[in-house]
């Protein structure tokens, strides 16, 4: 499946939650010393559930490409909680304002692109 699914427990807290309630939580969990790993997502990689939006890319002709893609969000520990490798690029910086995706192969498809890279 590209990922790691073993001994894992999702929560799932409502999306319409202060972000001090989730973070207490995840303050309260993280004091739990049978806890190895945890990180704050919307969905985990097999969950059925996801939010979309439609995103434009300029190639290099400045032609915008748009589509609809279905997204899923996470903090920087995403990537290592759930073992996916990356095939180029980098992970995600841990700063709060600062807005950046990371796609995937079908995606990099979508646009015409001809690698990952």
């Amino acid at each position: 499946m590209g990922f790691s699914n073993e001994q894992i427990m999702s929560v799932y807290g409502h999306w319409s939650e202060p972000v001090e309630k989730t973070d207490l939580l995840f303050n309260e969990l993280n004091k739990i010393s049978t806890i190895t790993s945890i990180n704050k997502q919307n969905n985990t990689p097999a969950s059925p559930s996801y939010s979309s939006t439609f995103m434009t890319y300029y190639n290099v002709e400045e032609e915008p490409i748009k589509n609809n893609v279905y997204r899923k969000s996470g903090d920087t520990t995403y990537l290592s909680f759930y073992k996916i490798n990356l095939l180029a690029g980098r992970n995600l910086t841990p700063k709060e304002n600062l807005k950046e995706i990371i796609i995937n192969e079908t995606y990099v498809k979508e646009l015409g692109l001809k690698s990952p890279s």
